[in-house]
């Protein structure tokens, strides 16, 4: 079974926010498999270049920011469940894409990242 760490002093249980994916993305490049974010994630403070949403009711939301070296991200998504962001460098295909999924721990309230490769056909290298 997995593991996945919490983030730190997470205070509004039906709203995931996901700060610094770029860290989380650099992370899957690195390991083998399953990667679970065990640092702190400090917030990000930007005035976010780029916005969109991913929904039609505005329901999730991606603001980035491209500076020299770094693109900065934050997803916002208003939920109960789970959030999912992946990157791959072919839009139709999964495999080798760099994905985050984020969720709330129905018992503990505390919110969890899990950081993966695509597997290609719908599924995740765990």
């Amino acid at each position: 079974m997995a593991r996945c760490a919490p983030l730190t002093k997470y205070n509004r249980p039906y709203r995931l926010l996901v700060v610094a994916l770029a860290l989380a993305i650099h992370t899957a490049h690195e390991a083998a498999g399953l990667t679970v974010l065990t640092s702190k994630i400090e917030p990000v403070h930007h005035r976010w270049s780029r916005s969109e949403a991913m929904d039609p009711n505005g329901l999730y939301t991606l603001d980035w920011h491209v500076d020299q070296k770094d693109i900065v991200f934050t997803a916002t998504a208003n939920t109960r469940g789970f959030m999912g962001l992946g990157f791959s460098h072919r839009s139709e295909h999964m495999a080798g894409s760099d994905l985050v999924l984020v969720w709330v721990d129905d018992r503990t309230g505390k919110p969890n990242v899990l950081v993966s490769k695509g597997a290609g056909l719908g599924r995740l290298r765990v």
